[in-house]
């Protein structure tokens, strides 16, 4: 038995189409520049500590990505990379503006992958079978006539 027969065509194409119709792009990044007020409060927080963690640097990178697939409900590569060289373009920044250690730089790419991977929606197993079945050409294709 496999697993997708545990779903109908008909409710991997619903799942599809209301995924689909959920995402939106402009709201993703949208949701992005608004993730920069938690994510500045929360940097804030850390610098005034006065020592912090390298981790710690991560963690406006994440909000901004969290932020980004509350609003947006993305989940393709396309609609979350805007969010990611946000992230990394913001990262770069505060490194600037507080004259941190050169050495934080390496951190760019950590962050942009750390907001990218926050930027999407947790999927349900109905919805990965779509999204598997679709990029295979087997979700809306026309059953074969004898």
């Amino acid at each position: 038995m496999s697993p997708q027969s545990r779903y109908s065509q008909l409710d991997m194409q619903e799942a599809y189409l209301k995924l689909r119709q959920q995402e939106q792009p402009w709201l993703t990044w949208l949701g992005a520049l608004s993730g920069t007020i938690p994510a500045t409060v929360a940097l804030l927080l850390i610098i005034s500590m006065g020592g912090f963690f390298l981790w710690m640097l991560m963690i406006p990178s994440a909000l901004i990505g969290a932020v980004a697939a509350y609003v947006g409900r993305s989940w393709q590569v396309r609609t979350r990379l805007p969010v990611a060289i946000y992230a990394a373009l913001y990262h770069i920044g505060v490194m600037l503006f507080f004259s941190l250690p050169p050495l934080l730089y390496l951190l760019t790419p950590i962050c942009a992958g750390l907001a990218f991977s926050c930027a999407k929606i947790k999927l349900s197993h109905v919805e990965r079978l779509a999204l598997v079945s679709q990029s295979a050409g087997l979700l809306f294709a026309k059953p074969m006539q004898h």
